[in-house]
């Protein structure tokens, strides 16, 4: 009774509820709406001693949960995850005004069209006064006007773009548009995170397990490729989480839903990215060696689940995998390419995945525990046997289409985008390594450094345009061995610009 008739309560809970009001408006940036909810917030943690024990005690109880998971609890500490790792990632992928439009313009597009008038169809778009549509984005046919990128990532805009439209935001206006696709973006990256957290904590301690969703969410491509721009390697990355949580969760708690929520999201994968097929084949094999049955009845509901997108695409595009076939045709690969690309995807100062992900370098240790059976240390529950070499199974699979490609930059983009959709099951390979180091002084002081570094690699695209890059001095898909170049390198050009404009 206390708390309800307490004001700061109410301030809190208001604060809160208007600056969701004015995200889903889309009538100021995302920064200063959540100033709106975190500075009385902060207000009532200096003022109020007794605000602050609580929060403490239940920061406490919260931590004690994933402590004790999962051997001694029988359900997932959801809620601290939530608030341990997602809403602290959300807020932080939120804090910046960069909107990475790229490829998913067509998919607010799609959702506001469907939140407007209950179809696919875009060409009331296409006379815009402003550059949100991107005409190469959209694919012309008998039956209208479409998106010529994937529709699956559209489950995750739509429930936000409703939203604005129940609130009465202008949902229809580009502005807008371009915050809630930051705004899905953002919460998309993060419950992906959340579901890597929970993982984690099926193989480590809890503070280790936050200090590797840490490493992702500040250095990764969580933070500038999925947590700005809602590209669909983010639905890929969720659904593929999820299936993996829930089967090491069977390991402990087996539940007869189990199932059926991996047979959804392992078909709702391909709608998002037909590259979700590294992914999703691996794993439902990964199952189908351990248990024939289960796998069988897995790949039969993934099939089911995926027939209603297949539905959708053959009565727009007239084949039951949408509009991504023709880049399979035989002269988008490369094979004679194949090792020059191979290291540009791994090592070049412009794409490369132990540049832009440095952390990455502490799944070696996890290889060598691999090789060298007598070095493995006791586990800290079972896990689903195998896992390990599912992880690497999938990022070599990834590792290989994206290098066999003629593009394997990826175009437009940062970093080691392209690689994105392995991202995750590459990262529970340094899971146990992070968790080893941080038992010593010396390792502790590694993983803060990797840390920074990680940070500044990516900071540069967010918050002072070094997307630029791109296209100056030239267009990097005219003239891509630019990649290569170290003293020019993508995460340097904001200094260069500086000193170049002081030389003029």
């Amino acid at each position: 009774m206390n708390r309800i008739r307490n004001p700061w309560n109410w301030l809190t809970c208001g604060a809160t509820a208007f600056a969701l009001l004015l995200c889903f408006w889309g009538k100021t940036q995302h920064i200063w709406a959540m100033l709106v909810f975190l500075v009385p917030c902060g207000l009532r943690l200096y003022f109020s001693p007794a605000f602050r024990h609580d929060m403490a005690d239940l920061r406490r109880r919260l931590w004690q949960t994933c402590e004790d998971y999962p051997l001694r609890r029988s359900s997932p500490p959801l809620l601290a995850a939530a608030t341990l790792v997602v809403v602290p990632a959300g807020l932080f992928f939120l804090a910046n005004n960069y909107v990475d439009e790229g490829d998913n313009v067509p998919v607010m597009l799609a959702a506001a069209s469907l939140a407007s008038e209950g179809d696919w169809e875009l060409s009331e778009f296409l006379d815009r006064p402003d550059d949100f549509c991107y005409l190469g984005n959209l694919l012309r046919t008998d039956k209208g006007t479409y998106s010529n990128y994937p529709s699956g990532p559209v489950q995750f805009a739509l429930p936000v773009v409703l939203v604005s439209k129940l609130v009465g935001g202008d949902y229809l206006n580009s502005e807008v548009l371009r915050k809630l696709q930051k705004w899905t973006a953002a919460w998309l990256s993060a419950a992906c995170l959340g579901l890597f957290f929970l993982t984690c904590l099926h193989l480590v301690d809890a503070r280790p397990a936050w200090v590797i969703t840490l490493l992702l969410t500040t250095g990764s491509a969580m933070y500038t490729t999925i947590g700005q721009g809602l590209w669909q390697h983010g639905g890929i990355l969720f659904w593929s989480q999820l299936v993996v949580f829930l089967e090491f969760r069977r390991t402990v708690h087996p539940a007869r839903s189990t199932l059926w929520l991996q047979g959804l999201a392992l078909g709702f994968m391909p709608a998002c990215r037909l590259s979700a097929v590294i992914v999703m084949v691996p794993l439902i094999g990964w199952v189908l060696v351990r248990d024939w049955r289960r796998g069988l009845a897995l790949g039969f509901l993934a099939a089911i689940c995926y027939l209603p997108w297949a539905w959708l695409n053959f009565s727009i595009y007239g084949q039951p995998f949408g509009p991504s076939t023709g880049q399979l045709a035989g002269f988008s690969w490369q094979w004679d390419r194949f090792v020059p690309a191979l290291e540009g995807v791994l090592f070049s100062p412009g794409r490369g995945f132990f540049i832009y992900q440095i952390w990455g370098i502490l799944a070696a240790g996890t290889l060598f525990a691999m090789i060298h059976r007598g070095t493995r240390r006791p586990e800290k529950c079972p896990c689903p046997a195998g896992w390990q070499a599912i992880c690497f199974s999938i990022f070599a699979l990834n590792l290989a289409m994206v290098s066999a490609w003629i593009n394997w930059w990826g175009g437009w983009c940062w970093g080691s985008r392209l690689l994105s959709d392995s991202l995750l099951m590459f990262a529970l390979l340094c899971v146990r390594p992070v968790a080893q180091l941080w038992q010593h002084l010396q390792g502790r002081r590694l993983i803060v450094a990797m840390a920074a570094i990680g940070f500044l690699l990516h900071a540069p695209y967010i918050y002072f345009k070094a997307e630029q890059w791109n296209g100056a001095p030239a267009d990097i898909d005219r003239q891509p061995q630019r990649l290569w170049s170290w003293r020019e390198p993508p995460f340097l050009n904001p200094i260069q610009r500086v000193w170049h404009a002081f030389a003029k």
